[in-house]
């Protein structure tokens, strides 16, 4: 079992350390911090994995759906949130 484990979980986390150099992690301020830098790392290992294995025109076009799904998002946050911001926030500057 651990042999199986060590083949699937390891190799990013080597590819991560050793060829891009990420051996530790510069914010070192809470959990919080260390856990959103080793986020990123990962979602670049996993963008680069993908855009290694897909074909270009295929990652093309899933990158543009994910960007337009991205914006409807974005889209509808700002309509939720627009009302609540007019009613607490206030125009006047003290």
């Amino acid at each position: 079992m651990y042999k199986l484990r060590q083949q699937i979980v390891e190799h990013p986390y080597g590819t991560i350390k050793r060829q891009w150099g990420y051996s530790y992690i510069i914010t070192k301020r809470g959990i919080e911090r260390a856990a959103a830098d080793v986020g990123l790392i990962m979602t670049a290992y996993n963008l680069r994995r993908l855009f290694n294995i897909l074909p270009r025109e295929l990652f093309k076009t899933w990158l543009k759906t994910l960007f337009f799904v991205f914006r409807l998002f974005i889209a509808r946050f700002k309509e939720i949130c627009a009302p609540l911001s007019s009613k607490y926030i206030s125009s006047k500057i003290y």
